[in-house]
């Protein structure tokens, strides 16, 4: 089923390029949460259910390059990413025939494979920026239509696309779920644990 997914479909666009400097020295998304899974498996685990292309941006000095290899098709960011912008922006250079990005985080384990499926069944129909909700709060991750693509291209720094999303708020669409995960990322070593 996968070899049949259209290149110019919409796809996930998972961000792991960051230094993730508040965790500390070791990786963060290597790191093993509590049923000995690693963060970013147990990320990819959730958005690879979903049957859709997956391309996962990392940083070339990083452990993830070795640890994707062979697994998940991955891009490699030069160096450090100096921000969640600029990890942005290189994805979606590095995906430009794509019809729309899902993009997604790799720190947020607890995202359900539902929320994802459900972003994108809707981003294969709706041309709008697309957003899964918890009690009404705006979660991650978030689908960004074609039309969108020259202004992610040119984020850069920590803000991410919150700015795109803010000024263009009339063209976002939320879908209210009952996955908490949404809203949960993993900052230090004691967010491994005791989240559900």
């Amino acid at each position: 089923m996968l070899a049949a997914i259209k290149n110019s479909a919409p796809g996930f666009l998972l961000l792991a390029a960051g230094s993730s400097q508040r965790f500390g020295e070791s990786c963060k998304l290597s790191a093993l949460m509590e049923h000995g899974v690693t963060v970013i498996d147990q990320t990819l685990k959730a958005i690879t259910s979903v049957e859709r292309k997956v391309m996962v941006v990392v940083s070339e000095s990083s452990p993830l390059p070795a640890l994707l290899a062979g697994k998940y098709e991955h891009t490699l960011f030069p160096g450090h990413s100096p921000g969640i912008g600029d990890s942005i922006a290189w994805g979606v250079s590095q995906t430009a025939s794509w019809q729309g990005w899902v993009i997604c985080l790799a720190d947020m384990p607890w995202i359900t494979a539902a929320v994802y499926r459900a972003v994108i069944n809707l981003a294969e129909r709706e041309n709008r920026i697309i957003s899964p909700s918890y009690k009404g709060q705006r979660g991650h991750p978030v689908f960004f239509p074609t039309g969108y693509r020259k202004e992610l291209i040119a984020l850069k720094g920590d803000r991410g696309a919150n700015g795109i999303i803010g000024a263009n708020s009339r063209e976002l669409l939320t879908i209210e779920t009952g996955c908490a995960g949404v809203l949960k990322d993993i900052d230090v070593p004691e967010d491994l644990s005791g989240y559900y």
